[in-house]
């Protein structure tokens, strides 16, 4: 009998994963089903749909937002039961009044800056218009979705959300591991042989990891605005920091090798020559472009191509690891709020420095290589001096982004800046319970001075209250 073994640090990460998205379906299960008795208890509707639909609206925004979310839904349904029942109450519903009531509930929408909930408000007129008595439905509606924003801002101070920081940390490692793949993919073409056509489709592919930059700083954003207002923010370090500064030297990067590529593909010729066309066409077998031992017109012979992919290989191998301590950093703040600039120093904060250290060293002496063949031939050409140089400057951009050294001076940087602010919130905290003893102190001593004084008695009428 097989039996499958599951490695504990497997389960661990599975339990990691599943715990927040268990939180949050219990947290807008419990939302709707809520506003869903609370609706039917107290206006005694058969089903009323709208309280359990708010809610997930406002539950599944973050705990910042939730106000918002909570008070644009109740605007774009008060618009939407308005438009309706002027509507039936003026022209009942024909082709052309409804056109003129969605035509008018999207302007409405759009006056009160709805947003996302903009749609909402046709919608709420059309379901309003749906039914016969539109006013009872409109006061019915409009109930409900108050019940359901109530709720939903409720259930999300009780049971507030999860931060999203692994999330961030994880599209932040995400850029890294496409664009190491990219380069790895590359590094085994290359030697093969390259056209100005292939070139052109890895700039293309460079130009696509865009999309998960964008991915990464949406939700960087997110993590941002779980932590405001959210009392689970409470004792622990804001990692965006950290986080924001490994996507921007990531988004540096990937500008600087979209620049090598561009480099690639202007250095190669649009199409082949005709002597090498000829040649093909007498000995199929012989294709110019993929001998290994072909020097093209652009200088990219066998050596070069070879060296070339090694290099574009080490390139991966660093971002891969820069991406990872990027991670490693955010995991250590995070598991040890209160870690010093200090202890980051004798290496508490460095947790993936070795392997980026290597796969850097291993990168500059590729570097060198391939400085060496790309100037000798720079040399005989000196048309070739731009081209060349274009390549090692996005390779030293890459190797600048990716410094070890300036790494660790900004995360040391970002964890004095965070000691600052907790000795500022403590020294805070310090004072004002000092100035709360003060004042409870004062008002004992004040409470007891008028116990201990002797009543003010009158003098007797007909007294001037002077010296006899």
């Amino acid at each position: 009998m097989l039996i499958m073994r599951v490695r504990p640090d497997s389960l661990h990460a599975l339990r990691r994963r599943a715990r927040p998205i268990v939180m949050r379906t219990s947290r807008l299960t419990v939302a709707a089903v809520l506003s869903y008795l609370v609706a039917r208890a107290v206006f005694d509707t058969p089903q009323p749909l709208t309280g359990p639909l708010t809610a997930l609206l406002v539950v599944q925004a973050t705990l910042f937002s939730t106000l918002t979310t909570g008070v644009r839904r109740v605007l774009s349904v008060v618009a939407g039961v308005l438009v309706a029942v002027v509507l039936s109450s003026v022209v009942g519903l024909t082709w052309w009044s409804l056109g003129g009531a969605i035509a008018a509930a999207i302007v409405i929408g759009q006056l009160l800056r709805l947003g996302d909930h903009l749609l909402e408000v046709p919608i709420s007129a059309m379901l309003v218009l749906s039914v016969t008595s539109a006013e009872t439905a409109g006061f019915s509606r409009i109930a409900e979705t108050l019940v359901g924003a109530g709720v939903g801002v409720l259930v999300n101070v009780v049971l507030p959300p999860n931060l999203r920081t692994r999330t961030a940390a994880d599209s932040v490692e995400r850029v890294a591991e496409r664009a190491a793949d990219l380069l790895d993919r590359v590094a085994d073409e290359l030697p093969e042989g390259v056209t100005a056509e292939q070139a052109r489709g890895w700039l293309s592919d460079f130009r696509g990891l865009n999309r998960y930059v964008e991915e990464a700083d949406r939700a960087l954003q997110a993590a941002g605005d779980s932590r405001r207002l959210n009392p689970r923010a409470v004792g622990t370090v804001d990692t965006m920091p950290v986080l924001r500064s490994g996507l921007d030297a990531l988004e540096h990067s990937t500008v600087s090798l979209r620049a090598l590529f561009r480099s690639i593909a202007d250095g190669l010729p649009e199409q082949q020559s005709a002597t090498d066309d000829a040649a093909t066409q007498h000995d199929p077998q012989h294709d110019p472009q993929h001998d290994p031992h072909h020097e093209g017109p652009s200088g990219y012979d066998a050596p070069l191509r070879a060296a070339f992919a090694v290099l574009l290989s080490d390139l991966a191998e660093a971002v891969r690891a820069f991406g990872r301590l990027v991670c490693a950093e955010a995991d250590a703040i995070e598991t040890n709020p209160t870690l010093s600039v200090a202890a980051d120093a004798d290496g508490a904060g460095s947790t993936g420095e070795a392997p980026l250290r290597t796969a850097l060293e291993a990168l500059r002496e590729t570097r060198a290589r391939v400085t060496e063949l790309l100037l000798v031939d720079a040399a005989s050409d000196p048309s070739l001096w731009q081209l060349r140089g274009s390549l090692l400057a996005a390779v030293e951009r890459v190797l600048v982004e990716l410094d070890v050294e300036e790494r660790a001076r900004r995360r040391r940087q970002q964890l004095r800046e965070a000691e600052q602010r907790r000795s500022h919130r403590v020294a805070a905290v310090r004072a004002r319970a000092a100035a709360s003893r003060r004042r409870a102190v004062e008002r004992r001593h004040s409470a007891s001075l008028e116990r201990h004084q002797p009543p003010h008695r009158l003098p007797p009428r007909g007294s001037t209250g002077g010296p006899p």
